[in-house]
Order: C-alpha cells, then sequence, then structure tokens
C-alpha cells in the first residue's frame, strides 16, 4: 500500500473563469488557492498512521463567481478511500454541471457536507442540476 494518496480539484469551467478553492482538515490548512481554468490544486495525505480512531477528512469551500460549494474531498475511512480508487488518488473537477469525483463514480449533493453517488451518472444538485448554489 502506498502511504500518500493524492487529491487534487480540477477546473474545467467556462473558459476564464478562475476557480477559488479552500481546503482544510483539523491538522492543516491548504490556505486559498486560485486555480485557473483547465488548471488543477493537489496535495497528498499520508494515510499510514490512520485507524479508524483517527480520522483525515479534508473539507472544501469553492467558489466561482457568486456560487459556491462545500463538500469532503478527502476521508480517511476505508469505505471513501475504496470508492475513491483505492489508496491512489481522489480527483474531483469543478464543471458547469457541478463538481464530479472522477476517481470514482460520485458527486457532491449541495447544500449538504457528504458525498453521495448519482443513480443516473448525473451530477446531483440543485433545482437548476448544476449542483453550484
Amino acid at each position: 500500500m502506498n502511504p500518500m494518496v493524492k487529491v487534487s480539484i480540477h477546473n474545467w469551467l467556462a473558459p476564464n473563469h478562475t476557480l477559488d478553492a479552500h481546503c482544510k482538515s483539523h491538522e492543516h490548512d491548504l490556505q486559498n488557492q486560485q486555480i485557473q481554468c483547465h488548471a488543477g490544486f493537489d496535495w497528498s495525505v499520508d494515510v499510514t498512521a490512520i485507524n479508524n480512531r483517527h480520522l483525515k477528512v479534508y473539507n472544501c469551500h469553492l467558489k466561482w463567481g457568486h456560487k459556491h460549494l462545500e463538500y469532503v474531498a478527502f476521508s480517511s475511512h476505508a469505505v471513501f478511500i475504496e470508492r475513491c480508487g483505492g489508496y491512489t488518488e481522489c480527483k474531483w473537477n469543478a464543471t458547469n454541471d457541478g463538481l464530479i469525483g472522477k476517481s470514482f463514480a460520485r458527486h457532491v449533493r449541495p447544500n449538504k457536507r457528504e458525498v453521495v453517488q448519482s443513480r443516473d451518472n448525473q451530477p446531483a444538485g440543485a433545482d437548476d442540476g448544476s449542483g453550484w448554489h
């Protein structure tokens, strides 16, 4: 098992739109990041000393124009890691249609701080279907 899991967020919004991202765990604040169109931001999480009593969770707040979204980008819980492609990488793509987990078929539901699986492989989202609110 690789002790490091790479977590990444990519900006696939409309051209010339910057994605503001602020991700943090209880121990680490990754500060505000401005992700240019077709670019990404990533970090690695050491999972060697993780057990069920000491979970690592990274929450992210994304902002694009007047729209925003909060979600769990990474959790060291075994089920999350398994669905995130195992102990390798968790990829997230911010699109005009919402935030899509590319390592596995999962999408973020707005207004909640949880990751949910979409039954029809479409972004779960607000009334407009975008995932942004």
